[in-house]
């Protein structure tokens, strides 16, 4: 109940599964690797927004036509 690990391995080997997390505490390191909450810690959330219509934006009068 008191043992704090990432992973333990007792007298075998299992098959991991990428989609879930696993990680070190205390000195190991911290953070997770594996599956989305290891792929976000590698991520920088970016919007980018492009305007496609002809009609303008509406937040600026018309230019006047010469």
């Amino acid at each position: 109940e008191n043992l704090q690990a990432g992973i333990v391995w007792v007298n075998c080997a299992q098959p991991t599964f990428c989609q879930a997390p696993w990680g070190g505490n205390k000195r190991s390191g911290f953070g997770r690797e594996l599956g989305k909450w290891g792929l976000e810690n590698y991520l920088t959330v970016k919007q980018v927004t492009e305007y496609i219509s002809n009609d303008p934006w509406g937040w600026y009068p018309q230019p006047s036509k010469l």
